[in-house]
């Protein structure tokens, strides 16, 4: 009778063992069986569908790099020419000095970096943990640098340019779209648009130094060419509108997207240091500015982008018969870049609206799209 007891304490304590094995072990389960170790670790949807879009950005992205190398050479006959036939013009020299200003600007924001990361780390919310709490908080400097950037482009515009033709009625201006090419073949005329070519510079040296800090140091990122293809494609674009002298045209693209970035990067900033949830004040207030960078975001990069730009440049498609053999290798492949960048606009409006009305429906926010670590490199 004693073996017997003996025996089944010994079956009990052998049960007791394997469960604190179940327990402490991370290759187990919940329900005992072992968890795909290596490559066969599961992947959450997010994560599967953020890799289905990347390679989508990615056949994009070898497009439009490939086809921006050719267009760019073509420019070289338009440039020959207004250099003899206009009193100004873009010179390809200009980009030696977008190149010396995008590496100033690179230092500035490195500085900004470092003189904001560790604030931002010790005061951001206590959900964030480890390499997950130092990412964000590398993404809160980013997004309080970009709220500074773009809040001052914006404000420059419309103290500058609001009451001329470059700012149109639906941007809250005095302009008129119709005139947005009134200069062509020429530059705009500095008296009339002081400063505008030295914005497009410092813009297009911005934006330089945004694309090259993606290539060297954010190959890592889950989102790498989808935010690569946008970086691209915004440098691409101004590139190209300088050396064919269309800046009053990419200043309104530039305006259109710049009003919506101060909007997103402060809401981005304000979340990542209270999270709302119920429907206590601060939640109430945080949750009614999300939806005005939602309102903000589709007015102007849908509605605004695609009738004022967009459609102002297909009404003036061959126009200006003694340099449209010159130009329309460039005007023809803007126009392709222009709508992939109305597509991408789009996708992120949907995913914006997603979230939004999820955090309304639900009383808390939740943004599925943003992942929260890094993808691995392959070896």
């Amino acid at each position: 009778m004693s073996q017997v007891k003996r025996s089944v304490q010994d079956q009990s304590k052998e049960k007791n063992v394997k469960i604190d094995n179940l327990e402490k072990d991370p290759l187990i389960h919940d329900n005992g069986s072992e968890k795909p170790q290596g490559d066969e670790t599961p992947r959450s949807k997010n994560q599967i569908s953020l890799d289905k879009y990347e390679k989508i950005w990615r056949t994009i992205s070898i497009f439009v790099v490939t086809g921006s190398l050719w267009v760019t050479y073509t420019l070289k006959d338009f440039a020959e020419w207004s250099a003899k036939n206009l009193p100004t013009s873009a010179k390809w020299s200009d980009i030696y000095y977008v190149a010396t200003l995008a590496l100033f600007i690179y230092f500035v924001r490195s500085f900004f970096r470092m003189l904001l990361y560790k604030p931002v780390y010790d005061g951001l919310e206590g959900r964030y943990f480890g390499e997950e709490r130092e990412q964000r908080a590398q993404k809160v400097v980013k997004w309080v640098h970009d709220t500074i950037y773009y809040s001052c482009t914006t404000i420059f515009l419309y103290v500058n340019y609001r009451k001329t033709v470059l700012i149109d009625p639906m941007l809250f201006g005095e302009g008129d779209r119709t005139q947005l090419f009134k200069n062509m073949p020429g530059l705009p005329d500095p008296q009339e648009f002081p400063y505008l070519k030295e914005y497009y510079l410092v813009q297009m040296a911005a934006h330089l130094c945004t694309l090259v800090e993606q290539i060297l140091f954010k190959r890592d990122e889950a989102k790498y060419y989808e935010y690569f293809l946008h970086h691209f494609l915004s440098f691409i674009l101004i590139l190209n509108s300088y050396m064919q002298h269309e800046l009053l045209l990419g200043t309104t693209v530039l305006l259109t997207h710049d009003m919506t970035d101060v909007f997103l990067a402060s809401g981005r900033s304000l979340e990542a240091f209270f999270k709302p949830k119920g429907t206590s004040l601060k939640s109430i207030l945080l949750y009614s500015y999300f939806g005005l960078c939602l309102v903000v975001w589709i007015y102007c990069r849908t509605i605004c982008f695609t009738t004022i730009p967009i459609y102002q440049s297909y009404l003036n498609f061959g126009n200006w018969p003694e340099i449209w053999p010159m130009i329309a290798p460039g005007w023809w492949f803007s126009f392709i870049l222009i709508l992939i960048l109305m597509v991408m606009d789009t996708y992120w409006s949907v995913i914006m609206l997603k979230i939004v009305v999820g955090a309304l429906y639900r009383r808390e926010y939740k943004n599925t799209y943003d992942p929260k670590i890094l993808k691995k490199r392959e070896n």
